[in-house]
């Protein structure tokens, strides 16, 4: 499995566009403003892929506690603590960010 580029991540607008840099100022892509998109639509969505690094470890780390309780868990009652469906979302989200088949 590819690693990302680590983050922090940050959007910094330019002229046209807003990049996302990586924490050296690199640009790892960027959200172009022309389009029929309102000016905040394209802003929200620079800054939630600047926090992706962020989002992406918190959600593995999530899953690794969910299924270490899970392990612990004996009832149905318990369950409704992570939901399978819930584990299942989380875990196809994480091979979809990883580009493994989910």
């Amino acid at each position: 499995m590819a690693r990302h580029t680590p983050g922090p991540w940050r959007s910094v607008r330019r002229s046209a566009t807003i990049a996302v840099e990586d924490s050296r100022g690199e640009i790892l892509g960027e959200v172009y403003g022309k389009t029929t998109r309102p000016e905040t639509e394209w802003h929200a969505n620079a800054a939630l892929i600047s926090a992706a690094p962020e989002l992406f470890d918190v959600l593995i780390d999530l899953v690794e506690k969910a299924e270490q309780v899970d392990e612990e868990l004996t009832g149905p009652a318990d369950r409704e603590y992570f939901p399978p469906s819930l584990l299942t979302k989380a875990r196809a989200a994480i091979a979809k960010a990883t580009g493994e088949p989910g």
